[in-house]
């Protein structure tokens, strides 16, 4: 342990040691947001300072990441950054004064580094630590020499202030920043304020005691009739305007507000400029002082002319007719519209909880019992049915005169005599019971969905961050196996391909599982070739049955159509499930596939000579989760998807499938499909091979867009190793460019990455094509697996889709669809 109070590390070329506080310094770092930012006049303008204070051709501000250096500024270099282990910066950021290296050639850090004995050659190194107010070193201000130097004191304090300089900006930036972040949130803030009150029927006001000012919105003037404004706080003595019947409970209630006894929420009868009144609904929020004094009141109006006209043809309703009387347990009310008289039957006053000893309905009373949001309902479906008889039934809230709240269907309609209307009857059901369950299930669905897209976007996310290391794993264990290995290290590495070959199946029955069980498995109707998906099936496991002494054959009746619509990628999905299981299973003898045309379906049989199933095992064998039994599940691993998965996607395509074994004696399992024949108009094979046109022979030249770079050099080795030649691009930017200006055979296209994602880097290669008429195939290289990722891949302008994780026999098939042979 160093005298910094760092773990050291082991690496080829003396790497720095890691400091303790490592993240603490990284999440210094990264809250400026500086890391692979664009150049900055003022950070360029610090190298060029440094570099003519020391007298050096070479100098940067360099940022330490987690694994690399990178440069914000540069003078005499390239090179964006370098890795951390072979950088000086790692050092430095371990010093709190200017660290010098006079002679890196003699010094034992630093004779082997290869940025000693390679480019640039670097001799001398002087890096004054970049260090933040909260002390954490996040990089340094270096200068470099390709020749042994050293600095004087007053060129060490320089760099150390231009180091100070950059964490001054650094702070500044993100000072300012964070200061536009909240100045747009204020300004949309201010702007979606300004369009609700604009866009609401309510008026706003706002009145200051402070400063003597009332400002009162459009919609408030126009409701107060008012002129425009501004008005003093007092507002021209409101009180004054108040309709004498409701001055008195007006000022109780404001005055009980400003006592904060009570809520500002009353209605009343506001005087006109033209001496008539107008219902106005007021409510109001006092703002207190310190010493408890009115500083602010403000609220809103709302006309409410029209709702107390409409309670007040409400209040005419009066006799119970005799068709509410008929309903059994269910309350009715009648309205006489000319004595305005109201009855209730017994049943109404019991749904109220009161009695008609205690309790004599009125019409303003009566609609009292409602919420106060369910008047205007009442008021425009009982003018709809005096003008014109159209009958009502509508749910509403009530409170009951013990105060319980409950749900109620109301029915009414309008009594005519003379074409004129003359009473309103209607009924009363208490549905509380009813709503409530229907809001439980209401709510279970929604919670039953929300859990399903849950589950959905997990899996998705889950597959994505599996398969991205998978694919390393898994090409490396490739590449491994190709070189010179002793016979234990070739096993334990097929140990290692083989699992990860097994998580894979794992992953993708769940995410079929799952995306079956929540209807969103989609099956395609396009052409394509039977006699081509039994051969993949076949060139894929024929190595596993050869390694298991087993005889492999396959065969296509001359009868089966060269070309039949339908999905191949399920069919070739659950014919190779069956043959897995098949080889599977089976210890020693062989395993048929054979395929025939039987009364228009498609009829495969998948025969082998394995262990077989009884037939109460049978039984259970296609359902999910399920086995023959437990011994089996330890024998032979596996999920027991993916017989429930193939039964599925079978029953989605329109046939059936179905098994016929003998315990000991193997299994025939089969299934049956319409055979659905190609038309003039069907779309395009999904054989990409047979419809390139004419081959072109290698070697390529591929472009290789990945922002990861174990992936980069993974794909690299791998066409490398197929004759390719190859460049890379880290995003879609780069990519984009690389096009515009160099012409290449084939484009492996990642979809996630920075600054430009593989979607949109897609659209605008196509776009750059479209003038000259060329295209190059876009073959989209991603860790989104998902069923619908291929078709997204596809609507953005790509060729074909390969999901990681890719074996070099992938990459193999997919440049000989599109680019012709392919040397091994």
């Amino acid at each position: 342990r160093s005298i910094h109070g760092s773990r050291l590390t082991s690496s080829p070329v003396r790497s720095a040691p890691t400091p303790i506080y490592e993240q603490q310094r990284l999440d210094a770092l990264r809250r400026y947001g500086v890391l692979d930012s664009l150049p900055e006049q003022v950070y360029d303008d610090v190298v060029k300072l440094a570099a003519q204070i020391c007298g050096m051709p070479i100098a940067m501000i360099s940022l330490v990441d987690t694994d690399r250096q990178w440069f914000k500024a540069k003078l005499g270099v390239d090179q964006p950054g370098t890795p951390r282990d072979i950088a000086f910066c790692a050092h430095a950021i371990l010093e709190r004064d200017v660290f010098v290296v006079p002679n890196a050639a003699v010094d034992e850090r630093f004779h082997d580094n290869p940025l000693v004995t390679g480019s640039p050659g670097i001799q001398f190194y002087a890096g004054a630590p970049i260090v933040t107010p909260d002390g954490f070193a996040i990089g340094a201000v270096c200068v470099n020499d390709r020749m042994p130097r050293q600095l004087n004191e007053g060129q060490l304090q320089a760099l150390q202030s231009l180091a100070r300089q950059v964490v001054g900006h650094l702070e500044l930036r993100r000072e300012l920043a964070t200061r536009e972040g909240l100045l747009r949130e204020l300004v949309t803030a201010r702007e979606r304020h300004d369009l609700v009150v604009r866009a609401s029927r309510e008026g706003i006001w706002d009145c200051d005691y402070v400063t003597d000012v009332t400002i009162v919105s459009p919609r408030g003037c126009e409701i107060f009739d008012l002129e425009d404004g501004p008005f003093r706080s007092s507002l021209f003595d409101w009180l004054s305007r108040v309709h004498p019947d409701d001055l008195e409970a007006t000022r109780a209630a404001f005055d009980a507000h400003i006592r904060a006894e009570s809520a500002y929420d009353i209605e009343f009868r506001w005087r006109l400029r033209d001496g008539s009144y107008r219902w106005v609904h007021v409510r109001g929020l006092a703002v207190h002082g310190p010493n408890g004094q009115l500083v602010r009141l403000a609220g809103s109006v709302s006309d409410i002319e029209d709702k107390k006209r409409d309670e007040l043809a409400l209040r005419r309703l009066s006799h119970l007719l005799e068709e509410s009387q008929r309903l059994a347990a269910v309350g009715g009310w009648e309205l006489d519209l000319a004595t305005n008289e109201l009855f209730w039957t017994d049943e109404t006053y019991r749904l109220h909880e009161t009695s008609p000893s205690e309790y004599r309905p009125t019409v303003e009373s009566a609609i009292a019992f409602y919420e106060q949001d369910s008047l205007p309902t009442i008021a425009r479906l009982v003018g709809d049915a005096k003008t014109t008889g159209t009958p009502y039934a509508v749910e509403l809230q009530l409170r009951t005169k013990k105060g319980r709240h409950i749900w109620v269907q109301t029915t009414g309609k309008c009594v005519f005599e003379n074409g004129r209307p003359v009473r309103l009857v209607g009924t009363f059901q208490d549905i509380t019971d009813r709503r409530r369950a229907a809001d439980e299930l209401r709510c279970a669905v929604e919670a039953a969905e929300a859990a399903n897209r849950s589950k959905s976007e997990f899996l998705a996310t889950m597959s994505h961050e599996i398969r991205t290391p998978m694919n390393a794993v898994l090409g490396y264990a490739s590449l491994l196996l190709d070189t010179e290995l002793d016979a234990q290290q070739r096993d334990y590495l097929g140990v290692v391909e083989r699992s990860g070959q097994a998580l894979l199946r794992l992953i993708d029955d769940v995410l079929d599982y799952a995306k079956i069980e929540a209807g969103r498995m989609d099956i395609e109707h396009l052409p394509f070739s039977v006699r081509t998906a039994v051969l993949d099936v076949v060139r894929m496991l024929e190595p596993r049955a050869r390694q298991k002494g087993l005889h492999f054959a396959a065969t296509v009746d001359d009868r089966v159509p060269a070309k039949v619509v339908g999905d191949s990628h399920r069919f070739g999905q659950v014919l190779l499930n069956l043959a897995s299981n098949a080889i599977k299973f089976t210890e020693r003898g062989s395993i048929e596939l054979s395929v025939r045309c039987s009364n228009g379906h498609l009829r495969l049989d998948v025969r082998d000579t394995g262990i077989g199933i009884d037939q109460d095992q049978q039984r259970r064998l296609f359902r999910e989760f399920t086995q023959a039994d437990t011994s089996t599940w330890r024998r032979f691993g596996g999920t027991g998807l993916g017989l429930a998965i193939s039964r599925r996607l079978v029953e989605l395509m329109g046939g059936t499938i179905g098994v016929e074994s003998v315990l000991g004696a193997g299994s025939n399992f089969w299934l049956e499909i319409p055979i659905v024949l190609p038309t003039a108009t069907a779309g395009p094979t999904d054989l990409a091979g047979e419809t390139q046109g004419s081959v072109r022979p290698l070697a390529a030249h591929v472009l290789v867009v990945e922002d990861n770079p174990v992936n980069q050099h993974l794909a690299t080795r791998f066409l490398q190793s197929l004759g390719c030649t190859v460049a890379i691009a880290n995003n879609g930017v780069e990519a984009v460019h690389e096009v515009e200006n160099g012409a290449f055979d084939l484009v492996l296209m990642d979809c996630m990455m920075p600054e430009m994602d593989g979607y949109e880097a897609t659209r605008a290669i196509r776009r750059l094509e479209s003038a000259s008429g060329r295209h190059t195939p876009i073959v989209a290289l991603t860790a989104n697996a998902m069923p619908d990722d291929r078709k997204s891949c596809l609507a953005a302008g790509m060729d074909d889709y390969l999901a990681k994780p890719f074996r070099r026999s992938d990459l193999k098939r997919v440049l000989h669809s599109w680019l012709g042979h392919v040397a091994d």
